[in-house]
């Protein structure tokens, strides 16, 4: 997540929740199991709402299964787009997960159509 210096000075930082909203935050899903199952499309949708109530300007999720990425940013349509697509994260910052990791020397195959 990405907080405002200003918004939380050093003295209010703790080991719990942050009591003021992000301006970003990012989510990875990396099929690590809840349970008896992944993360329903439900509970991603419920918390990614949560998150922007809060105050947070942008959600973006990162799904590893299906090389998508979700992003969600307070008063505008969701939007759903693979890896190969670039979304802006805050303030002109985008971010191309393709791109990312063909930089850093990692190559992944595509993921299969269900």
């Amino acid at each position: 997540m990405v907080i405002e210096k200003s918004a939380l000075p050093p003295e209010r930082i703790s080991n719990r929740y942050a009591d003021v909203p992000a301006k970003l935050v990012v989510e990875v899903d990396t099929e690590i199991e809840y349970g008896d199952a992944l993360p329903t499309e439900t509970y991603i949708h419920r918390k990614t709402q949560q998150t922007l109530d809060f105050g947070t300007e942008r959600v973006v999720w990162i799904f590893t299964a299906t090389q998508k990425m979700m992003v969600a940013a307070r008063g505008q349509d969701w939007v759903i787009c693979g890896w190969d697509k670039s979304v802006e994260l805050i303030d002109g910052i985008q971010l191309n997960m393709m791109n990312f990791l063909a930089e850093a020397g990692v190559m992944l195959d595509r993921p299969e159509e269900a």
